[in-house]
This record gives C-alpha cells, sequence and structure tokens, in this order.
C-alpha cells in the first residue's frame, strides 16, 4: 500500500514539474516566434508621408493693398540621398524608412510654404510650374529656397513614441520691382512624444515645423524692409 502511494505522489510530482517547466517555457517559445517573424519581416520598407496635410486653423484675411502676391519656386533639394527624410523602428525592431509623396522633398516643402502663405497671412500665393499661368500683374516677391537637411524620426519608448523633426532651409526672397534681394538660412527642431503612434502624428509635425520657419522668415522679410505687413 505503501508503494502504490510513494509511486502516487512521484507520479504527481512529475507531473506538477512537467507543467511548471511548460508554462516557463511559453514565453521563451513566443519570443523565439516573434524573432522568427522579424526575421521575415521585410526592412527598410519605404512609407510616403503626407506632410501637406495641417491641422485646422482660421485663414486670415487681409485688405486688397496688404495682399501681396508672392511666387514660390519649388526648393532645390542638396541632401545626400533625396528620397528618404527619416525612420521608424517599432518593437520587434522592424526599421521603415520615411519618404514623402511623389518622392519630391523640394516640391512639397514649396506646396507647404505656398499653403502656409494663403492661411496664416492672406497673400496671394502660387507655385511656379511650367504651363500655370500667373495672376494679373505677376509677382511682387518670389520665394526660392534649398533643403540643407530634412530629417523625421519616429523611436517606441515604453508605452509611447518619440517624435522629432529637424529641417534646415536656406530662404532667398527677390522683390521685383527693385530687385532687392535678400535671403536666410532658418535651422528648426521640434520634438513630440504621443502615446499610440500613427504616421499623421509624423505628418502634423513636420508640417507645423515648416510653417513656423516661414514665420521666421517673414518676420526676417519685415526686418529688412521688403514687407510692411
Amino acid at each position: 500500500m505503501r508503494e502504490s502511494s510513494r509511486a502516487t505522489a512521484m507520479g504527481s510530482l512529475f507531473l506538477r514539474r512537467r507543467l511548471l517547466a511548460g508554462v516557463l517555457a511559453c514565453p521563451v517559445m513566443c519570443f523565439f516566434v516573434l524573432f522568427q517573424l522579424q526575421g521575415c519581416t521585410p526592412s527598410r520598407d519605404f512609407v510616403a508621408l503626407e506632410i501637406r496635410k495641417a491641422r485646422p486653423v482660421l485663414k486670415r484675411t487681409v485688405s486688397e493693398v496688404e495682399r501681396l502676391k508672392v511666387a514660390v519656386v519649388p526648393f532645390e533639394d542638396r541632401r545626400a540621398d533625396t528620397r528618404r527624410i527619416g525612420t521608424h523602428r517599432s518593437w520587434l525592431g522592424t526599421l521603415t524608412a520615411w519618404t514623402v509623396v511623389g518622392d519630391d522633398v523640394g516640391d512639397i516643402v514649396a506646396e507647404v510654404i505656398v499653403d502656409h502663405l494663403r492661411r496664416a497671412f492672406g497673400w496671394e500665393a502660387w507655385i511656379v510650374r511650367p504651363g500655370i499661368l500667373q495672376p494679373d500683374g505677376g509677382a511682387d516677391i518670389t520665394i526660392t529656397g534649398t533643403v540643407l537637411l530634412f530629417e523625421a524620426n519616429a523611436a517606441p519608448r515604453f508605452g509611447d513614441t518619440d517624435l522629432a523633426v529637424t529641417t534646415h532651409l536656406h530662404l532667398k526672397a527677390t522683390e521685383i520691382v527693385s530687385q532687392r534681394v535678400t535671403s536666410e538660412t532658418i535651422e528648426e527642431t521640434v520634438t513630440q512624444r504621443v502615446f499610440g503612434f500613427e504616421p499623421r502624428d509624423l505628418e502634423f509635425l513636420i508640417n507645423s515645423t515648416l510653417r513656423r520657419q516661414m514665420d521666421r522668415f517673414r518676420l526676417h522679410l519685415h526686418d529688412v524692409g521688403l514687407i510692411r505687413s
């Protein structure tokens, strides 16, 4: 009888040990499966950001006298890699490379600036493109520029994501009548922490960064006397 009880106890202990081993092995197996999936996941995939998106703002209205006519030429992109603007690394280590819609950063930057000149300043602004007619009377000022640096990165943290946008733009304005020229290199770095990251978070941050740079350039134009409003 004692032998039978001892055998039963030994068998029960053996089953408990096997069950405990299985429970402890489960997280290890899950990690292994995720690691294998990570190895099968493509890296360096390009995702296009629509950085022309802006948060809703009230459009400023100005009088006809104050409404400048501004022609904006698509910017020259002097970066070594003119397609990539940044990266996002997931928790699994998968690396996604950001680009912009159309893969033309200089053109998109010009579009954002034109939209900001219309909304924030109330100016009549347009992009200079072949085949597109200019408004009657032409432009009062022409804006050209160069993209020197354009970085937008998203890095995961515990429960949230750190966003960082850095842009260096060289802006030049020419007054058509007097042919006066002024230029300025404007650097801007903006960071933000978000919970539940989505690409639109980065799109809005890039857009607002470019608009802040244009606000600073407008102050420069006012300081040098190129504009009065």
